[in-house]
């Protein structure tokens, strides 16, 4: 077996809702070059931070902050985490209304058929298979990153200082291995 070389690009940011499209920005600079899932890593990105700032101490907190984390596996995966400082201080928290202004909605390909469905005794009427969210979460946002990525792709740790949100994101094809120089 020979050696796997991966790159990981890691930075600390405030816990505040302009913060989620520089997260974004400062991700997509650390992809590889011609990487075909720039919009998967982007729309990724948004959702674990935005649920970073409205569910936990990250977005609760004056001196709140969430860690991104983007390593490059290979020319054809990368792994994103984003660390937040866990639990909410009660009764304070980031609106989503504060956190909204800075979302982005990237172009998704239209090759999905590989996105997952849930079982139709579990989708409310009117709602798309792929955006049944998953039991216990409060919104759509997981569940949309799940149909992107697929739900063995995303997992949750807990530790002493919070909690990491992880996933790994592949393409077919491997890309250029150099990531662009932009802001990192």
């Amino acid at each position: 077996m020979g050696l796997v070389v991966t790159t990981a690009y890691q930075r600390a940011f405030p816990g505040r809702p302009e913060q989620v499209a520089l997260a974004r920005s400062w991700a997509l600079s650390c992809l590889p070059a011609n990487c075909p899932r720039t919009g998967d890593v982007s729309l990724v990105v948004s959702e674990l931070v935005t649920n970073a700032l409205l569910h936990t101490r990250s977005g609760s907190a004056p001196d709140g902050e969430f860690v991104v984390r983007l390593e490059v596996c290979d020319p054809r995966r990368v792994r994103l985490e984003v660390t937040d400082q866990g639990e909410a201080a009660r009764g304070a928290h980031i609106s989503a209304q504060q956190v909204s202004g800075t979302a982005h909605v990237p172009e998704v390909p239209a090759q999905r058929a590989h996105i997952p469905t849930a079982h139709p005794a579990h989708i409310p009427e009117n709602r798309p298979a792929a955006l049944v969210r998953p039991a216990g979460e409060g919104g759509y946002g997981l569940a949309v990153v799940c149909a992107l990525i697929g739900p063995e792709a995303l997992s949750v740790r807990h530790t002493p200082r919070g909690r990491t949100t992880a996933c790994t994101i592949a393409w077919p094809a491997p890309c250029d291995g150099s990531a662009a120089e932009v802001g990192r």
